[in-house]
């Protein structure tokens, strides 16, 4: 069975030039430049404008914008708009990380050296304020010595109150000492130099206790967290831990008092990747139920088909196009090589491992440590017809969102 030239038209990534229009116009598109092909058709790429806006300007409200048209749009022509909205989203997020890697090598640029650690700003400040509440108390002392010099009247009792200011380590001892020297029957000079080095030496006690509180909660908080983390990954893979996961995250549950606020956001973190986990865990289990269809080689089979974002697994990139048609077959051939045949149509990958957290792939032999199975688009057919396949990220994600709303109404129903 040969595939529509419709979805031919989705495999393919074309720029094509545009109307001077914004996003914030988006509804006087006219309904044929929404679709899905006429949206693929724009330049998502870097340096692009699609419909006219220059990338950066897409942001969410613009596709907000953008995904209403495209519903409108389909209501008038009693389509369902599924599959479009299905891969606009994917189009949004790929937008969103260019945008942000864009946005972040200019701020690296223009701060690179000048971004001072918190803690260490505030420990600065802290450190200030010591040196010239010092200075002043030692400024103070030798003014208060030249003058008991020039009377030739020595004031050992001042100065012995004032030393004793500093032998205090806790600050309500202090105050009930201070409050004495307030209400003795001292000279009022001496009463109130001994009360200002008193305040003195209360400002820094307090700023002590606050630095020793706030380590102490980061300590209890540092050895809290991992155990929390431990527990989110020992809950069973099931829709018990899901509904428990979306309760953590609704209304702030995840902010423990416990929690340093910066603990609180990992924590939030690891919440999200175990949902994600068990989710995707989820979806690959009910699509490898459709592949099994069809004979996968054992070598390939864990393997991710990078498409610019996480990358989605083989079983779920297979779904839609088993679901949709039994002329499915995978090849692996010897030189490490994967043919895709759908239909008329061949997709041809190169085996590759890829290190997700630096988004780069490495041969399989690569001295290189780590990375996932991964099969990276190297070409296209139709045929005996080559295809032009433009970025390969986008080209893979053209292929499987056309078959989204498949593996929707799949994942939708019921375990067996």
């Amino acid at each position: 069975m040969k595939l529509p030239l419709m979805v031919l038209s989705l495999l393919l990534i074309q720029t094509a030039s545009a109307s001077a229009i914004s996003p914030e116009v988006v509804s006087n598109l006219q309904c044929s430049q929404v679709t899905q092909g006429g949206i693929a058709r724009q330049s998502w790429s870097a340096g692009g404008a699609p419909f006219g806006a220059p990338l950066p300007e897409w942001n969410a409200p613009a596709f907000d914008q953008l995904r209403h048209r495209i519903s409108e749009c389909a209501s008038r022509a009693g389509q369902d708009p599924r599959g479009s909205l299905a891969y606009l989203q994917r189009l949004e997020g790929m937008t969103r990380l260019q945008n942000a890697q864009s946005a972040a090598a200019g701020e690296r640029g223009q701060r690179r050296g000048t971004s001072p650690d918190v803690a260490a700003e505030r420990d600065a400040r802290s450190s200030e304020d010591r040196q010239r509440s010092q200075t002043a108390y030692e400024r103070f002392v030798q003014q208060r010595d030249q003058e008991v010099q020039a009377a030739n009247s020595p004031d050992t009792n001042e100065r012995s109150l004032v030393a004793k200011v500093e032998t205090f380590t806790l600050q309500d001892e202090l105050k009930a000492f201070c409050n004495g020297v307030w209400r003795s029957q001292l000279p009022e000079n001496t009463r109130i130099n001994v009360i200002a080095n008193c305040k003195r030496r209360l400002q820094l006690m307090a700023i002590d206790d606050q630095k020793d509180a706030e380590t102490r909660q980061m300590e209890a908080s540092g050895e809290l967290l991992p155990e929390l983390i431990q527990q989110l990954k020992q809950m069973p893979d099931n829709e018990d831990t899901l509904r428990q996961l979306q309760n953590l995250k609704s209304d702030n549950h995840y902010r423990l008092p416990s929690l340093s606020f910066p603990d609180q956001n990992k924590y939030l973190q690891a919440i999200d990747s175990r949902l994600a986990q068990i989710s995707t865990k989820r979806l690959n289990d009910k699509c490898a139920v459709v592949t099994s269809k069809i004979s996968v080689p054992n070598g390939i089979r864990d393997a991710v088909v990078i498409d610019g974002l996480d990358g989605v697994s083989l079983a779920y990139f297979l779904c839609g196009p088993v679901l949709t048609t039994d002329k499915v077959s995978i090849t692996l051939r010897q030189d490490d090589v994967v043919d895709v045949k759908v239909g008329s149509f061949t997709l041809t990958f190169a085996r590759r491992r890829y290190l997700k957290d630096r988004k780069i792939e490495v041969a399989l032999n690569s001295p290189i440590q780590g990375g996932v199975n991964a099969l990276i688009l190297t070409g296209a057919s139709n045929g005996t017809d080559q295809l032009a396949i433009g970025n390969p990220n986008f080209f893979v994600v053209n292929f499987y969102s056309q078959f989204s709303p498949q593996v929707d109404a799949h994942l939708s129903q019921p375990a067996q």
